[in-house]
């Protein structure tokens, strides 16, 4: 029986108005240096979601290399804030909840992004319990990440469901006996959850 729903953030419940976020840079600042950009994520931004390294204090290392027209305030605005929360899965979120079903969160997010959409969106309130990578320093899709949220909720694995855009994470969180969905569609992830609620 399932007694938790555990959903992703980014391309779950939040979408940002492009799938990445250099594209988007790149596209409205075209004298950015693309190179040293793109350097930065591949090499240092998953330390930073992993809670190893600052982001703060990298990039304010990095951004002179960038040639980006403003300050690391605003470029951290600019990348920040540009996106929106999916109403359709908020509602269903809601609906779960009033079903005494645990929702909880569990995302791979640096502390600076993450601590200001948690703020604008009020995401403690809606969850029973955050997991975020910056906070736990597991970072998906390692399955010591859902073993966390089993021993943090005190639930066997087979009793939480799981949903990941990341098709390896949802195959990471399966590999502990959870119920895991690639989640591509809103339609058939409530598919999915209806039948598993019906058991």
């Amino acid at each position: 029986m399932i007694k938790a729903v555990s959903f992703d953030f980014d391309g779950v419940l939040y979408h940002e108005t492009t799938p990445l976020m250099t594209t988007r840079l790149l596209k409205d600042y075209p004298n950015v240096n693309e190179e040293k950009v793109l350097e930065f994520f591949q090499m240092e931004f998953a330390d930073c979601q992993a809670g190893i390294k600052d982001m703060k204090e990298v990039l304010t290392r990095r951004l002179p290399e960038w040639n980006f027209p403003g300050t690391l305030d605003e470029l951290l605005h600019y990348w920040f804030d540009d996106g929106s929360i999916d109403d359709q899965v908020l509602k269903l979120i809601e609906m779960l909840k009033e079903r005494n079903l645990l929702c909880v969160l569990c995302t791979n997010n640096e502390i600076h992004r993450w601590n200001f959409l948690k703020e604008k969106y009020k995401l403690n309130m809606l969850f029973d319990e955050i997991f975020c990578s910056a906070e736990t320093k597991l970072r998906k899709p390692d399955p010591k990440v859902y073993k966390n949220i089993t021993k943090t909720l005190q639930l066997k694995p087979e009793e939480i469901f799981m949903t990941d855009d990341d098709e390896k994470a949802a195959a990471a969180a399966a590999s502990i006996g959870m119920q895991a969905h690639h989640f591509q569609n809103l339609t058939d992830f409530q598919s999915d959850l209806s039948r598993l609620l019906e058991d």
